[in-house]
């Protein structure tokens, strides 16, 4: 029998998660994680397969 997960629980533990991942990180070193991200989008963005 499985369960419906409401998005709420879903999203608690996202962010549960990312907390866990991220660890004592200042919040001004959150750029560098952000400004790679947004190169691999662009670059995903820009280069996709024919």
């Amino acid at each position: 029998m499985s369960q419906k997960l409401s998005l709420e629980t879903l999203e608690s533990w996202l962010w549960e998660s990312a907390n866990i991942m991220r660890g004592s990180i200042d919040s001004s070193d959150f750029k560098n994680y952000i400004f790679g991200l947004i190169f691999l989008k662009r670059f995903n963005d820009v280069f996709q397969p024919a």
